[in-house]
């Protein structure tokens, strides 16, 4: 990501430590926990302040998957994008849902 937009800021969050380590090593911030026990705010991650929002393959893993997409869409803008993917999908469904504006 930083490599084709060199000025952004990438905060990923990460439950398992060894990965987590691994994104540090590429990310400005990595999060340690699951996406459900991040407390926003406390963690200074400001609603509507994300211009893009990627989750790849993890929507399948959390308990409450249209819970995890309001609070992803009230963290973007705007005019944000946000992108989601999961494995278990059907491939011609997940790119009609998987890609939209940061509205539901």
């Amino acid at each position: 990501m930083k490599q084709h937009f060199p000025g952004c800021e990438v905060i990923g969050i990460e439950m398992l430590d060894k990965a987590a380590a691994m994104a540090a090593q590429a990310y400005d911030r990595v999060i340690a926990g699951t996406f459900e026990q991040v407390d926003f705010e406390t963690e200074g991650l400001i609603a509507g302040s994300f211009d893009a929002i990627i989750a790849a393959d993890v929507l399948e893993h959390i308990y409450n998957p249209w819970q995890a997409l309001q609070r992803q869409t009230a963290a973007g803008t705007e005019r944000g994008n946000l992108c989601q993917s999961a494995q278990r999908a059907q491939p011609e469904r997940a790119v009609r849902v998987g890609i939209g504006r940061m509205a539901l």
